[in-house]
């Protein structure tokens, strides 16, 4: 077949021809180049695209496990500026404090310790701020809408890249921990205390029950010897002294195994009696302030909190310097409030019963036992004041005293 000729651009007669590689003009070959990379990079691009959208969904995917393993974690978690400022925390930790999760944010975390331990808790944060090793430190927490709890902190300090350093850690409740801690104490301390009930009875039994006994004994055997109506006569005054005392100090030794009174005749009556036991006997002199009824305590709880009475009288009269106490008895709907005073503010005595003190520890371990609350402070012009609140349902669930 004839090939027509083709008009060209340079005018009529002209014939087009393809042109060769070689032939091309250098700028249409760059073009050409440049538009194919174009093409490549095009390509790339869309390749990294994919790859870094599959990336974005794999991180949001993460983040969103993550998020969840922060929010719903058993336990609290904090995270705090160098100054102890709350910038973040979970679901578990805003309801450690009973706070919504965004009232916590801004707000300092000792704003939610009790106030002996908010100096602790500073010096820690001094210690951490100062490039020291992650620690733990136990506190009492205490939110706004809920009662107090024991604490464990385990606090970590971290620097983020281009960020000022954070305090991160975990707020766990340990308070049933405590309660174990106490129970065990409170049982061991309790089977010390029956053993030594056993030492000073079998003392007394030994080294004076029996020597009074033998005395009378003895006071018998010469009387049987004597013919003097007279010396006899004295003899057996003698000996009848020494009986009787015998016979007061078997009653008071059964009073202090079980106060009868108590049973028979009250809770008042018991008191009473005891005020001018302490009055007798130790020089202490019991200011009673007490209603014209007694409480509505059970048996178990009437004598948990005769025992605690006991055991504070006992102790004032030998550390205290003054020889008067003011023993209090109010009723109310829910609870026996017991309040007893003594106007003494010696080291002695608030070192005996401060919390670590031994006489301060018995009383608590008793309350913990009879489900009461105890509080002991030393108040400024008043002395020594110990407050005891019973409750009412005591023998539904009370353990009872030792």
């Amino acid at each position: 077949m004839t090939r027509r000729p083709v008009a060209a651009a340079g005018g009529p007669g002209v014939v087009a021809q393809r042109m060769t590689p070689a032939q091309t003009p250098p700028a249409a070959r760059s073009r050409a180049a440049l538009v194919h990379e174009l093409e490549v990079h095009q390509i790339e691009l869309e390749m990294q695209n994919e790859e870094l959208r599959k990336a974005q969904i794999e991180l949001a995917a993460a983040r969103d496990v993550y998020e969840h393993l922060y929010d719903f974690a058993p336990v609290g978690y904090f995270t705090l500026d160098p100054l102890g400022v709350i910038v973040a925390a979970n679901l578990a930790g805003a309801a450690l404090l009973a706070e919504d999760r965004k009232n916590l944010l801004g707000r300092k975390l000792a704003e939610y310790m009790v106030a002996g331990d908010r100096p602790k808790w500073q010096r820690r944060l001094r210690e951490l701020a100062q490039g020291g090793p992650a620690l733990q430190v136990e506190l009492m927490l205490l939110p706004r809408k809920r009662a107090a709890f024991h604490g464990q902190l385990d606090c970590l300090r971290v620097k983020p890249a281009g960020a000022p350093s954070q305090l991160r850690l975990t707020v766990s409740d340990i308070s049933w921990r405590k309660a174990a801690e106490m129970d065990r104490r409170i049982a061991t301390s309790g089977q010390d205390a029956r053993e030594e009930e056993r030492r000073q009875l079998s003392f007394e039994l030994h080294e004076d029950l029996a020597q009074r006994l033998i005395a009378v004994r003895i006071d018998l055997s010469v009387l049987a010897a004597l013919d003097d109506p007279q010396a006899r006569k004295v003899r057996t005054a003698a000996a009848l002294r020494v009986l009787d005392d015998a016979l007061e100090r078997i009653r008071r030794m059964a009073t202090e195994l079980r106060p009868r009174i108590l049973d028979e005749l009250g809770f008042n009556a018991a008191l009473e009696w005891l005020a001018n036991d302490m009055r007798q006997r130790l020089g202490l002199t019991v200011r009673l302030h007490l209603q014209p009824r007694d409480p509505p305590l059970d048996q178990r709880a009437a004598l948990a909190l005769f025992r605690m009475v006991q055991e504070a009288l006992e102790q004032l009269a030998g550390l205290s310097q003054t020889r008067q106490v003011g023993l209090g008895v109010s009723n109310l709907a829910d609870a026996v409030v017991l309040r007893l005073q003594a106007l003494d503010m010696s080291d002695a005595v608030a070192h005996a019963f401060g919390a670590a003190g031994k006489v301060g520890q018995a009383l608590l371990d008793r309350a913990h036992l009879a489900g009461a609350a105890l509080a002991i402070d030393s108040v400024p012009e008043l002395g020594m004041r110990m407050t005891v609140r019973m409750p009412l349902d005591f023998g539904a669930g009370g353990a009872g005293p030792v």
